[in-house]
């Protein structure tokens, strides 16, 4: 396995033994080692990472067939550079109708008093 983007590999049945390309005695389980992955686990992948699986038998349980579920990474380009601009700018044009709304209310009620009759001797005073 070469995943062109990086990626989670998960068992869903059975057990696999995976190699990675690297040194293998010393760094069982490092990023250049081997790995015995049961199911329900998951195994990080980059771009362009070597990986060969083999299915085997786990000692006290049955031997199943291999069932493995490979999920490629979000692209992040697409997140950083249209939706996270996109949401930004829809909380924008919210925002920007919540205050022009504030802003006509605000206008009226002041064209309104401004307007209204004068009952009180300040009416006279501030005209």
């Amino acid at each position: 396995m070469r995943p062109a983007r990086a990626g989670v590999l998960h068992v869903q049945r059975g057990a696999v033994w995976a190699t990675r390309r690297g040194p293998h005695a010393a760094n069982a389980g490092a990023a250049g080692g081997d790995d015995v992955l049961r199911a329900g686990q998951r195994l990080r992948l980059h771009a362009g990472d070597v990986l060969v699986l083999e299915p085997i038998a786990v000692p006290g349980t049955p031997a199943q067939r291999v069932a493995l579920h490979w999920q490629p990474a979000a692209d992040t380009r697409w997140a950083t550079e249209v939706a996270r601009p996109a949401s930004e700018l829809q909380r924008a044009l919210r925002d920007a109708v919540r205050a022009g709304g504030q802003l006509l209310r605000g206008t009226a009620a002041w064209a309104g008093h401004r307007l209204g009759p004068c009952r009180d001797a300040r009416c006279l005073h501030d005209a």
